[in-house]
């Protein structure tokens, strides 16, 4: 923990900045992952519901059917027309009963593609705006450093000595004959 503290100290403000806002984004986005994540359970009433949609047209015929049958007045007709609902009925149950066992073995299988499959949404949903922000930054960034550079650097002198003293041409060798 004190390593981190170090490390995180050391930081400059924008990377400081970032890592608290991404930080706070991942919280955001594990929340929002496990909020839509596939369990069988899920899977399953999705492909109930879709079930039920399917059938939706069959359901208000046999609803429509029932209706007129109700509305009729001789009793051998509408024991017919019972007889003729009743049998749409039982269709229609066991066409929802095949599709609801479909839609049992289709959510196992399809489950964990699903899940591997959100997962990697919510990492993309963590990554692209978390290197957009840090690439904004260092953007801002060098665009601040560029600024406070000068344009035309001035040239070094090329030696690194002193160059305002000249250089002492006033004094005078001594002659290897000359003795003062």
């Amino acid at each position: 923990m004190l390593n981190f503290r170090l490390r995180f100290a050391n930081l400059n403000r924008w990377q400081r900045a970032w890592c608290i806002a991404v930080s706070i984004w991942l919280v955001a986005c594990i929340l929002i992952t496990g909020y839509h994540f596939p369990t069988e359970a899920r899977l399953r009433a999705g492909w109930a519901v879709a079930s039920y949609q399917t059938l939706s047209g069959d359901r208000k015929t046999i609803d429509a059917a029932d209706a007129e049958c109700r509305s009729l007045s001789s009793t051998a007709a509408s024991l017919i027309c019972a007889d003729d609902v009743l049998h749409m009925k039982y269709a229609y149950r066991d066409r929802l009963n095949g599709l609801t066992s479909y839609g049992e073995k289709q959510a196992q299988e399809e489950r964990l593609p699903d899940q591997l499959f959100t997962i990697a949404e919510g990492i993309v949903l963590w990554a692209i705006p978390s290197l957009g922000l840090y690439l904004f930054a260092v953007s801002i960034s060098w665009a601040k450093k560029r600024v406070n550079t000068p344009a035309n650097p001035a040239s070094e002198p090329a030696e690194t000595g002193d160059v305002f003293r000249w250089p002492d041409r006033t004094r005078r060798k001594r002659r290897s004959g000359y003795r003062s």
